[in-house]
C-alpha cells in the first residue's frame, strides 16, 4: 500500500460547516452500523476547445458531507469507526503564480469539520482508492458511480431536505441579501429604462455584500417577457411595459435563496398600477400566495397545498372573467394550465431546486388503493364545496388528488401528489411561488386553437389582460412546529407600492 500522509484533528478552532454531524446523520439514515461511505468531489474542467476554465461548482452531495469547496478532492467516512477523512490533491507548485494552491493538510484540518486529512498519492480518484485501500467484503456506499444500491442517495436526500440550525441561518442570510437587493431595485427603478439596468442594480448590491454567486440565472422580464418562465436575456427596454417581473436569488456559502417580485412600471404615477387589469392579476396572485403560506405546516403534504393553489387560480380566473364555464369543467379540461403552468414550489438548500425527501416505497397494490382512497375523498370534498373556494383545513391528513409516480394518465396540475409522498416536517424550507401568465404564443398555439380549451376562454376579456404579461410572487418558507416562517423580507404588495411612490 502506498503511504499516505495523515494528520489527526485537534480540538478548537473557528466555527466550521457541520460536515461531521451531517456524515453521522446520513450514516444513521442508511441503517448500517458498519461500512464505508465514499464520495468524489468535482474536478476542474475547461470549456470545449478552450484554455479557459469553467466556473468551479462543488458537487452538493460532496459538500454536504465534507464542507470542502476545493476541486479534485474525495472523502471517506468509516461508519463503524466514526472517522471522516478528506483526501486532497497534491500541491502543484507550477500553478502557484496562476491559480494559487489548494489547502495543505494543516489548513484543511483548521477549515473543515473532519477527523483526518491526507494527500492523494497514487489514489487519484475515489474509485482507484476503493480498489487499492478498501478491504474485500467491506460494504461501500457511494453517491455516484457503481454503488451497491440507492441506500446512500435516499439517506442523503432525507437528511438534506431537513435543514439543521446552521443551514437555516445560511439560507436566512442569503434571503437577507437578496431581499436588500430587490429593495434596491425598487428604490432606483425610476432611473431605469431597461431590464439590464434593473439587473445591474440587483447584482451590484449582491456583489457589494460578498454574495457574488447567484443560485440561478436572474430573471428580469418586462411586459411580455414576464410570461416566459425562464427568461434570462434581460436586455429589453421597458417601453410601454406595465410590469417588471424580477426572479433573482443569491447564494451565501453555497446555500440558495429564491425570490420573485413583480413591480408596476408607471413613470407618470410611480407606485400606482398602470392598469386595472395589472392590479387585478397581482391581487389574485398575492391572495393565492398568502392562503397557501398559511397551509405550510408540519404534517401537511405539500401536494395538497399545490393542489389548493391551482383551484384558487381557477376561481381567480373565473372571477376576472378570463375563464368561463364551471369550475369542474375547467378543471377537467385543464384550461388553467394556460395561465398557471408550473408547480407551486420546491425545496430549497444547497441547490435552488433542492432534493426532496424520498418517497415511501409502496407496492403496486398499495399505490392503487391509496390513489382510489384519495380520489374518493377528493370527490366528496368537491360536492361539499358549493362555491368552489377549495380552502382546506390544516388537517387534510392523507388525502389529495392522485398523481402517479409511474406517470400514468392523470391531472398534471397537482405537481408532486404521488403515492408515498411524505408530509412536511420541521426544518423543511420550501418556496411558495404562484403565478398567472399571459403568453401569446402558448395561448394561441395550444389553447385557443383547440375547441376543448377555447370554449372556456373569453377571448375578448383575455385581450384586455394580455399587456399584463405575467405576475409571480415567491417567498422561501421554513416549516416549524409553531407554523410557517417566511425567510424572505423583500417588499411586496402595499409596502412595495409605498416605496415606489416615495422614490417617484
Amino acid at each position: 500500500m502506498d503511504s499516505l500522509e495523515i494528520t489527526i484533528r485537534t480540538t478548537g478552532g473557528v466555527a466550521k460547516y457541520p460536515a461531521k454531524a451531517h456524515a453521522r446523520r446520513v450514516a444513521e439514515k442508511t441503517g448500517l452500523s458498519e461500512g464505508i461511505i465514499g464520495m468524489q468531489g468535482t474536478n476542474t474542467r475547461f470549456f470545449s476547445n478552450s484554455d479557459q476554465p469553467q466556473p468551479f461548482r462543488q458537487d452538493r452531495y460532496f459538500y454536504y458531507m465534507s464542507g470542502c469547496d476545493e476541486p479534485s478532492c474525495f472523502l471517506v467516512y468509516d461508519i463503524g469507526k466514526d472517522i471522516l477523512t478528506l483526501y486532497l490533491p497534491p500541491v502543484d507548485y507550477t500553478r502557484f503564480y496562476y491559480d494559487g494552491r489548494g489547502s495543505t493538510i494543516d489548513e484543511a484540518m483548521e477549515k473543515y469539520d473532519i477527523d483526518r486529512a491526507a494527500y492523494q498519492v497514487s489514489a487519484r480518484t475515489w474509485w482507484s482508492f476503493q480498489k487499492k485501500f478498501v478491504l474485500p467484503g467491506t460494504k461501500v456506499l457511494a453517491a455516484d458511480g457503481p454503488s451497491v444500491d440507492d441506500i446512500l442517495r435516499r439517506a442523503l436526500d432525507a437528511c438534506r431536505s431537513v435543514k439543521d440550525a446552521d443551514e437555516i441561518e445560511l439560507i436566512r442570510k442569503a434571503n437577507q441579501i437578496s431581499s436588500i437587493a430587490h429593495k434596491d431595485v425598487l428604490l432606483q427603478l425610476h432611473n431605469c429604462k431597461s431590464e439590464a439596468e434593473a439587473e445591474a442594480i440587483y447584482m451590484r448590491t449582491c456583489i457589494a455584500r460578498r454574495a457574488k454567486a447567484q443560485a440561478y440565472g436572474p430573471i428580469f422580464g418586462a411586459g411580455s417577457n414576464a410570461s416566459q418562465l425562464h427568461y434570462i436575456e434581460n436586455v429589453a427596454s421597458f417601453g410601454d411595459s406595465q410590469l417588471l417581473l424580477v426572479d433573482a436569488g443569491c447564494e451565501w456559502q453555497r446555500y440558495a435563496s429564491d425570490v420573485t417580485r413583480t413591480i408596476p412600471i408607471n413613470r407618470k404615477n410611480p407606485g400606482e398600477w398602470p392598469s386595472k387589469e395589472a392590479k387585478q392579476v397581482y391581487d389574485a396572485v398575492e391572495e393565492i400566495q398568502e392562503k397557501c403560506i398559511k397551509l405550510m405546516r408540519v404534517g401537511t403534504k405539500f401536494s395538497f397545498v399545490a393542489l389548493t393553489a391551482q383551484h384558487l387560480a381557477v376561481d381567480a380566473l373565473l372571477s376576472l372573467g378570463i375563464l368561463k364555464g364551471t369550475h369542474d369543467e375547467i378543471w377537467k379540461a385543464e384550461t388553467n394550465r394556460a395561465f398557471f403552468p408550473h408547480g407551486l414550489g420546491h425545496h430549497l438548500g444547497l441547490e435552488v431546486h433542492d432534493v426532496s425527501p424520498p418517497l415511501r416505497l409502496l407496492s403496486q397494490e398499495q399505490e392503487r388503493k391509496e390513489s382510489q382512497k384519495q380520489e374518493r375523498w377528493w370527490r366528496r370534498q368537491q360536492r361539499k364545496q358549493q362555491k368552489h373556494e377549495f380552502i382546506p383545513p390544516f388537517d387534510w391528513g392523507d388525502h389529495g388528488r392522485p398523481y402517479h409516480a409511474r406517470r400514468r394518465r392523470t391531472n398534471l396540475l397537482t405537481h408532486i401528489s404521488v403515492p408515498g409522498e411524505p408530509a412536511m416536517e420541521e426544518g423543511n424550507v420550501i418556496t411558495i411561488e404562484p403565478g398567472l401568465y399571459f403568453n401569446e404564443v402558448v395561448l394561441r398555439k395550444f389553447f385557443l386553437s383547440k375547441d376543448k380549451q377555447r370554449k372556456h376562454i373569453d377571448a375578448d376579456v383575455l385581450k384586455r389582460f394580455m399587456p399584463v404579461g405575467g405576475v409571480r410572487i415567491e417567498d422561501d418558507i421554513l416549516i416549524t412546529s409553531e407554523g410557517p416562517v417566511n425567510l424572505t423580507t423583500a417588499p411586496k404588495g402595499k409596502e412595495m407600492l409605498e416605496i415606489l411612490r416615495k422614490q417617484g
